[in-house]
């Protein structure tokens, strides 16, 4: 979900992660328990999110 940030001001950033399709492929290629995990995160190209 993204949102505009100049709507909400006074926010600042205090954490930011992102995750490539590198890591999110070690991440499928180590789940086990859910299959359905696994194809959803050999699917996704990246994550990212940020606190405030």
């Amino acid at each position: 979900m993204n949102f505009d940030e100049a709507h909400y001001s006074g926010l600042r950033r205090d954490t930011s992660i992102s995750v490539g399709p590198a890591l999110l492929s070690v991440a499928a290629q180590h789940e086990d328990d859910d299959p359905g995990a696994k194809v959803l995160l050999a699917a996704l190209d990246g994550v990212s999110t940020s606190s405030y």
